[in-house]
């Protein structure tokens, strides 16, 4: 009787080459399945010196990536990543409007991008030609249906029609006061609020009637601390607050008529280069401080320090940009760490880092 011949550990070659597939198969699966359930530590989000970041009220971040023109999406309740977006017309400075649009500036074209919030579909691609943009810095979006375009280059700001994306009109001139307008915001008493770069020896803060774009005031003089400001936002209490980034300060005025509040400096509050600044809904003000790797928390009634974060733990490298969405959350883009950390609001206890 013909016996079958066996190697060492008593299977046949055909069987032995069968069971070594078998394991390769069952190894590439699970390699497979553990990469998707553990995305942040695979650099699959896509960011890429990441410089700007939005929150919409679809429960979507969208971080803007300045070394390669692309948006990576995110989801703002899990942080997981819905998807990243790549072209040539996309990747400066970003916001979102409440009509379900998230508007892109783009400096390298002078072009703004015009997103669906939903889907991260493109809308359409607006050019300097006719909208004006010269070095498009920063967008915002008000409660009336406007989008607002700061231009660093052009003195300019583009403000836009949220619905279509229709230009509504371009306001430049020496009498609105505009000198390298880079941060822009607007508050909910119908105002829009914008900074000019210390470069041009300005440091003055620029406000509009948000309804017709008429001048409502220039803000400057030492008594402001303007120096270098690079961040504006306002809150739901009628304050409005500047960083300082040369200063190292946080200016507050009143929203209603620009006088000035206080100015925090940084032997209190710790700043250290702060570049970027927002509000969220629980009456707090956060403070991304650049070269501190650290982020400050306010009180937005009286300016009081909360505390301040730092340290390797909140995954802080280079904080550029920051947001608040409307579940309690703040999201930090470190531009330094090419991540994103995301913070519990009601307690700035750290959620997630992703990378």
């Amino acid at each position: 009787m013909k016996t079958k011949k066996l190697n060492q550990q008593g299977f046949s070659h055909f069987e032995a080459i069968v069971l070594i597939v078998v394991i390769v198969l069952i190894s590439a699966v699970g390699t497979f399945v553990y990469s998707r359930m553990h995305k942040s530590h695979t650099g699959s989000y896509g960011f890429n010196l990441p410089y700007a970041i939005t929150a919409d009220n679809l429960e979507h971040i969208w971080v803007t990536n300045h070394n390669d023109n692309s948006v990576t999406e995110l989801n703002a309740i899990d942080g997981s990543l819905v998807k990243v977006y790549k072209g040539a017309s996309y990747g400066f400075t970003i916001t979102s409007d409440n009509l379900g649009h998230v508007w892109v500036a783009n400096h390298n074209d002078n072009s703004v991008t015009e997103l669906n919030a939903k889907d991260g579909s493109l809308v359409q691609v607006l050019d300097a030609a006719k909208y004006g943009f010269n070095y498009p810095y920063s967008p915002t979006a008000d409660n009336l249906g406007h989008i607002w375009v700061a231009n660093i280059y052009g003195d300019s700001v583009t403000e836009l029609n949220a619905k279509d994306g229709s230009l509504v009109k371009v306001y430049k001139g020496a009498s609105y006061g505009f000198s390298a307008p880079n941060a822009i915001t607007a508050d909910n008493l119908g105002h829009i609020w914008i900074t000019n770069y210390g470069d041009h020896n300005d440091n003055s803060v620029i406000e509009l009637n948000a309804k017709d774009g008429s001048l409502v005031k220039v803000i400057k003089g030492a008594s402001y601390g303007f120096n270098n400001p690079t961040g504006i936002t306002s809150d739901n209490l009628g304050h409005v607050w500047v960083a300082n980034v040369w200063g190292d300060s946080v200016t507050e005025l009143n929203a209603k008529d620009g006088s000035l509040v206080q100015v925090l400096d940084a032997a209190k509050y710790g700043f250290n280069y702060p570049y970027a600044i927002t509000a969220d809904n629980l009456e707090h003000i956060w403070v991304a401080n650049y070269r501190g790797n650290s982020v400050t928390e306010l009180n937005a009634k009286d300016g009081s320090l909360v505390k301040g974060y730092k340290g390797a733990s909140y995954g802080l490298n280079g904080p550029y940009a920051i947001t608040a969405d409307n579940l309690g959350h703040i999201w930090i883009a470190n531009r330094s760490g090419n991540s994103v950390t995301e913070l519990n609001a009601k307690d700035g206890s750290l959620v997630r880092v992703l990378k």
